[in-house]
């Protein structure tokens, strides 16, 4: 049996053993803007069609680890953008990036960098062209009665909640579009909104002595209110 001064040396050796393996293992933290991207995935391909629907945006920061060919071997998330769902999306576009291999001395090296990787909702064509116009410079002639739409499941659900939305607006006052934003909990709240958003009319917006298409913000409160800025 080893003496007690002969046991300390085993293990002391052992741990610095372990500490180089890890010190040579652990990877070189490398600014993103120094390494050269041989491959990035479309990130609307990985943003949840069920996020897009409920108007979910953000951005999220993720750690990627390199190995030296270039592939990312794992991806952690750093920052929530806030939805769990664009979380996953960003963890699995980060996976995706390929880099040329990181280089010190002509030899290839095992790093980590981090990414930032960002959701945007981007408006449809329709949109394009329209005049943004503040809520309180608009002239409302009707509104639908909210309680009318308030779905009956949310209400004895106790669903609540402000839905957030754009909408165009054509130059006779009818709402043609209506699209959420922010965060939304719940679904049967979403439609609702778009529902009571287009069946609201607005007096025409004349802008150079015409009556033009136009664009703004507002919000529909559950349990209703009347359609607000």
């Amino acid at each position: 049996m080893p003496t007690p001064k002969i046991y300390f040396l085993l293990v002391l050796s052992f741990v610095i053993h372990c500490g180089l393996g890890y010190a040579q293992s652990s990877p070189v933290s490398v600014d993103v803007g120094k390494l050269v991207v041989t491959y990035q995935p479309d990130a609307d391909a990985y943003y949840p069609s069920f996020s897009k629907r409920q108007g979910e945006q953000g951005s999220a920061a993720v750690r990627l680890i390199i190995d030296e060919s270039g592939s990312v071997t794992d991806a952690l998330l750093l920052q929530s953008s806030g939805f769990p769902r664009l979380d996953r999306g960003a963890v699995e576009i980060g996976r995706r990036y390929r880099f040329k291999p990181y280089m010190v001395d002509g030899n290839a090296e095992k790093i980590s960098t981090n990414l930032l990787i960002k959701f945007n909702l981007k408006l449809p064509e329709s949109f394009k062209g329209a005049q943004f116009v503040e809520y309180a410079n608009l002239k409302v002639l009707s509104t639908p009665v909210g309680e009318n739409y308030y779905p009956l499941m949310s209400k004895e659900l106790g669903e609540e909640g402000v839905i957030n939305l754009r909408l165009l607006i054509d130059p006779d006052g009818n709402v043609i579009e209506a699209i959420p934003f922010g965060k939304i909990e719940y679904e049967r709240l979403r439609l609702a909104a778009i529902e009571i958003a287009k069946k609201t009319k607005f007096s025409p917006y004349i802008a150079e002595q015409k009556a033009v298409k136009i664009q703004t913000l507002t919000t529909v409160n559950f349990p209703p209110k009347d359609i607000a800025k």
